[in-house]
């Protein structure tokens, strides 16, 4: 009977774990510096990120410096908007939405998607 009980106890403990969301923990990538690795043609090449709480630049190569606003909407959910546009509406048709999905110790997963575009899974780790 007790191993009965066990076995039962055993079974509802790991379909509750599974059942349960992951926790994301957003906040710990919010700002810093981070890079991504972008597939070109023949080679890999390195997106590098610096992200305030207000600002984010990306440098690709010597070509490509551009900043953004960045505007958070949650915790793990924020907008990067031209520093060019202004605009009263909550979204602007440049606008690039980017949510945080997973995190892990040293890199997290981004959702990334912009109106009338589909969206795109993206890592992005942190530059140590």
């Amino acid at each position: 009977m007790l191993m009965r009980a066990l076995i039962i106890f055993l079974f509802f403990s790991s379909t509750l774990t599974f059942g349960q969301d992951v926790e994301c923990d957003c906040a710990k990538f919010a700002t810093g510096n981070f890079y991504m690795l972008v597939p070109l043609e023949n080679k890999i090449d390195t997106l590098y990120i610096i992200r305030t709480e207000s600002e984010q630049t990306e440098i690709f190569g010597e070509d490509y410096n551009e900043k953004n606003h960045v505007i958070w909407l949650t915790p793990c959910k924020f907008i990067l908007r031209d520093f060019y546009v202004t605009t009263s509406k909550k979204y602007h048709k440049s606008d690039i939405i980017i949510e945080i999905i997973e995190t892990y110790r040293d890199s997290f997963i981004v959702k990334v998607w912009a109106p009338h575009r589909k969206k795109l899974l993206m890592t992005v780790y942190v530059q140590k």
